[in-house]
């Protein structure tokens, strides 16, 4: 429908992108968030694609209003001059962990603002919590809140969200 994107898990379905795993061919979908391919269950008994998409959606606009309000942003260089941090950068990812591993505990993580970034098999989130920081810290308006979700070492499903659009992408591999 019309709706703006941050309407996206209340309306009957979302289009979504599935990446053929065999050929890489990819095909536009609709998500059935109350049923049919959001409802097949990919994690055990106790979770399903719904819950983890909505999850992620929920998770990245979440964190997408929170980097918009721009008062007392600390800058700092993280390593060397063209490669900094905001304050905003680790109040995001906070946020976005904190949510994140409520969804699915046994997960690991790898996120641009943490030291540990090791994983193995199974499942990994994988953060950026201002995909874009030095383009926030300079205030262009051109950054977004980066989720992903590998399986096995590859990726699974990804979310992104654009705070000054207000949209948001998911691709699902098929």
């Amino acid at each position: 429908g019309n709706k703006k994107s941050s309407d996206a898990i209340y309306q009957e379905d979302i289009t979504i992108f599935v990446i053929d795993g065999v050929t890489s061919e990819v095909t536009e979908k609709t998500l059935d968030l109350n049923g049919g391919y959001g409802s097949t269950l990919f994690l055990g008994d106790s979770m399903n694609l719904r819950k983890v998409v909505e999850g992620m959606i929920e998770t990245a606009q979440g964190a997408g209003k929170l980097i918009l309000n721009r008062e007392n942003i600390d800058i700092k260089e993280k390593g060397d001059v063209s490669n900094i941090v905001t304050s905003m950068d680790v109040k995001s990812q906070e946020y976005i962990l904190a949510r994140l591993t409520k969804l699915l505990p046994e997960a690991k993580v790898i996120a641009e603002e943490s030291n540990n970034n090791e994983f193995d098999n199974g499942y990994v989130w994988c953060v950026d919590p201002i995909d874009g920081t030095t383009n926030y810290a300079y205030d262009t308006k051109m950054s977004c809140i980066s989720i992903a979700l590998l399986n096995e070492g590859k990726g699974y499903i990804g979310v992104i969200y654009n705070p000054y659009s207000d949209e948001t992408f998911v691709g699902v591999k098929g």
